[in-house]
């Protein structure tokens, strides 16, 4: 069974705010000063909201390919729908 768009928003949504809270305060107490950086705890927020903004839109995008791929009769629709828009345009 795949899973709804909300779904995957709403799994990707947790699991990177969980990974998120636990990149800055592990990030703030124990590796940035391990390789000698010391970052204010906003700057440090700002750092992470980047990295994390790009993974949520990587494993968000990843997540709906998989679903889609899952589903055989998908790949079969996209391509009778492109040729349907193709036979129309013509």
């Amino acid at each position: 069974m795949s899973q709804s768009k909300s779904s995957s928003l709403l799994e990707v949504s947790v699991t990177t705010l969980v990974g998120y809270l636990v990149s800055v305060f592990v990030g703030q107490l124990w590796v940035y000063p391990m390789f000698g950086y010391y970052l204010s705890m906003a700057d440090n927020f700002g750092l992470t909201a980047v990295f994390v903004t790009i993974s949520m839109a990587i494993k968000y995008s990843f997540r709906r390919l998989f679903n889609h791929l899952q589903d055989p009769g998908s790949v079969v629709r996209a391509y009778l729908r492109r040729e349907l828009r193709k036979a129309n345009n013509q």
